[in-house]
């Protein structure tokens, strides 16, 4: 494995490979730290370089349990999104942090980092191979693997709406969206090859006002029954056509918009069969959710307590209803 050599301890994300599996993870054995700066108000993720390949640490903050509830539904309804590896108990982190502090950095700014007083422990989870949609989608959605991707987005969508991240593609949401949260999967360098989008950051939020709760319902609503019947001069697609062109410089087409219906299309159905035979199904991944952050030995401010199970399964059945009456 080329990243493993010691001559390319570096980190490229166009030649770093996974480790095959976050489950197995040394914790105690790394090669290379690489710390990647975040937005505003972030503190950003580290690369971890271990015996096998590649992962992630992402910091816990106050919306890590709202990120690892959207990671743990979306694969259950057919969204593809990192794999998650149970914290370690909060001493293990703590003693995580020292002994990251002394593993080789690519910048020494990553050790005081690891010491700020934001970094109280650590999520791990896979790394996705791959590059933003943002900084290739002018490249790779005019070729062939372009309404696979589409498609796929569409199919986040449905994600995206039951859980209320607003964070990637704004269909039921008034900003500008986030097409860096989209990552292609596959070798950049050649548009034809079979890309397939991954959701990253995706962040659940619960909305607990009545008045607020009751607007984004009813924009559940229409944005849903928008898609349904092919209202591609709506607000809502006028909303997805400017994020792309904004974060990505590209121009959605019809026939593009179509592809990302094809999916939304595709998202509602898993999303009805997951309802109909899993009917603990957000009450299941809450407590998933618990288990992944329950390690920490203590609760952390991650926001697990502002997660409501009934929010999800009642936006959930707003898009559902609004697809099938439309």
């Amino acid at each position: 494995m080329a990243s493993n050599t010691q001559d390319a301890l570096t980190f490229d994300p166009r030649t770093a490979q996974p480790a095959p599996d976050v489950q197995d993870l040394n914790l105690k054995k790394f090669k290379l730290l690489h710390w990647s700066e975040g937005g505003l108000g972030s503190t950003g993720v580290f690369f971890v370089l271990g015996d096998s390949g590649w992962f992630v640490m992402k910091p816990v903050m106050t919306t890590t349990a709202g990120e690892v509830y959207g990671a743990l539904l979306g694969p259950k309804i057919g969204v593809s999104c990192p794999e998650l590896a149970p914290c370690p108990d909060y001493s293990g982190q703590e003693e995580l942090i020292t002994r990251l502090s002394f593993t080789r950095m690519t910048n020494p700014g990553d050790k005081p980092r690891l010491k700020n007083d934001r970094v109280n422990g650590f999520t791990i989870m896979s790394y996705v191979p791959g590059i933003p949609l943002a900084s290739c989608a002018m490249l790779v959605l005019p070729e062939q693997s372009g309404p696979q991707i589409l498609q796929d987005l569409g199919h986040m969508m449905v994600l995206d709406l039951v859980i209320n991240n607003h964070d990637r593609v704004p269909l039921a949401h008034h900003n500008s969206g986030n097409l860096a949260n989209v990552m292609l999967k596959g070798d950049v360098s050649k548009p034809t090859n079979d890309f397939r989008a991954v959701s990253i950051d995706q962040g659940a939020i619960v909305i607990n006002h009545d008045d607020m709760l009751q607007k984004y319902r009813e924009d559940l609503r229409q944005v849903t029954i928008d898609m349904k019947q092919e209202n591609y001069t709506s607000q809502a697609f006028d909303r997805v056509r400017k994020c792309f062109v904004d974060g990505a410089g590209h121009e959605l087409t019809k026939d593009q918009l179509k592809s990302m219906r094809e999916g939304f299309s595709k998202g509602i159905e898993e999303l009805q069969i997951v309802e109909d035979s899993q009917p603990k199904l957000y009450e299941e991944t809450l407590a998933q959710t618990k288990a992944i952050l329950g390690g920490t030995g203590r609760v952390l401010a991650c926001g697990l307590d502002h997660l409501d199970a009934n929010f999800f399964r009642g936006n959930a059945l707003v898009v559902l209803e609004a697809w099938d009456s439309a």
